[in-house]
C-alpha cells in the first residue's frame, strides 16, 4: 500500500507546482517481479514500435520517439502488474477525493528505450482529446548510474524545471495540459511504465 507520506508529496506536488516526484513508490521486491514480467511479455514479441498520434493516423517517426511499448489491459494482468495497477487506482481517487479532478480511468503502457532511444519535448495532451489529466511514470532499472542517459527532463514558462534520473521506484506525476517534457537519448536500456489518469471528454 502507498505511503501516507509519499501521498501527501504527490497531492501538494501536483497542487503547487503541477509536478511531483517520489523515490521508493513500489519496494523492490514487487519493481523486481514488474521487472520479470517485463522481461517474459518482451521475450514473447509482445511489445511493439511506439507510434505518434492517435487511432488511425498513428504513425511511427524516429526522429521525434524511439521505443517500443506494450498496452496494459486491466483484464489480463499478471501479478505484479495488478498490484501496480491497483496502487494506482487508489492513487487515482484520493486526485479526486482531493484535488476534484474528475478522474475517471486509467490508461498506460510498459516502455523500452534502447541504447539511443528519446522521446523529443512534447505535452502528453492531444490538441482534439482533453480527456487525459494527469500523467504518471514509473521507473523500472535497477542500478541507473550518472551517465547512463534517460532523464526525464520536466519543463515549466518554457525552461527546465526538473531533471529526474529513471532510477527504479521512482514515480513522476505531471499534469498532462501544462507540463512539457522530454526523454533524453539512453545511453543504456531504459524500462519504465507510462499512463494517463483520464476524465470523460468535455
Amino acid at each position: 500500500m502507498l505511503q501516507s507520506g509519499k501521498f501527501e508529496v504527490i497531492l501538494e506536488g501536483l497542487s503547487d507546482q503541477g509536478f511531483s516526484v517520489v523515490s521508493d513508490f513500489l519496494d523492490s521486491s514487487s519493481v523486481a517481479r514488474l521487472n520479470a514480467e517485463f522481461d517474459e511479455l518482451y521475450r514473447k514479441g509482445a511489445f511493439a514500435r511506439a507510434k505518434i498520434g492517435k487511432g488511425s493516423l498513428a504513425s511511427a517517426n524516429d526522429e521525434i520517439r524511439r521505443d517500443e511499448i506494450l498496452w496494459f489491459d486491466d483484464r489480463s494482468l499478471g501479478p505484479a502488474q495488478k498490484e501496480f495497477w491497483g496502487e494506482l487506482i487508489r492513487l487515482k481517487e484520493a486526485l479526486n477525493e482531493r484535488l476534484f479532478l474528475g478522474l475517471w480511468d486509467l490508461e498506460g503502457h510498459f516502455a523500452l528505450y534502447p541504447p539511443g532511444g528519446f522521446y523529443q519535448r512534447h505535452l502528453d495532451r492531444f490538441s482534439n482529446d482533453d480527456a487525459r489529466t494527469v500523467s504518471i511514470v514509473f521507473y523500472l532499472n535497477d542500478h541507473w548510474r550518472p551517465g547512463d542517459g534517460g532523464e526525464l527532463t520536466i519543463y515549466q514558462d518554457g525552461e527546465s524545471a526538473r531533471i529526474v534520473e529513471p532510477r527504479a521506484a521512482t514515480l513522476v506525476c505531471f499534469l498532462s495540459d501544462r507540463i512539457e517534457h522530454e526523454v533524453q537519448p539512453a545511453h543504456r536500456e531504459r524500462r519504465s511504465f507510462a499512463g494517463w489518469f483520464r476524465r470523460r471528454k468535455a
